[in-house]
């Protein structure tokens, strides 16, 4: 499995998702690999989710499918800023996100904790 190194190659990351038109990501999440990719992910966020539940770092009520869909909502962003304000922009939006998502939280959040699975097919 490979580790980005930073924020910015997470960055780069992610927005190369939203440079495909819709038949071409079709076909590219229909690859095997790209769900495996998908799979592996979804397994390391879960991981990491749990982790930091245990260390009582992040809220309780929060699942990996939240964050998975929290990632991707910045990371939508980050086409919809203009370009002097994107990285400032990303780096508020990605600071708001944390924060909100830090343990003792001032109010529940409503429903229950989204999953990975909740958030589609592989």
């Amino acid at each position: 499995m490979h580790s980005l190194s930073s924020p910015r190659e997470l960055r780069l990351t992610m927005r190369l998702a939203n440079l495909f038109s819709p038949g071409t990501a079709a076909a590219v999440q229909a690859d095997p690999s790209i769900q495996q990719i998908r799979r592996e992910y979804a397994e390391t966020l879960d991981s990491l989710v749990h982790a930091a539940q245990a260390e009582g770092s992040l809220r309780p009520d929060v699942g990996a499918g939240d964050v998975a869909h929290l990632l991707s909502l910045v990371a939508y962003s980050l086409n919809r800023a203009p370009h002097e304000n994107a990285e400032i922009a990303f780096e508020r939006a990605r600071a708001i996100v944390l924060d909100g998502l830090r343990a003792h939280p001032a109010a529940p959040l409503p429903g229950r904790p989204l999953t990975t699975r909740d958030l589609g097919p592989e």
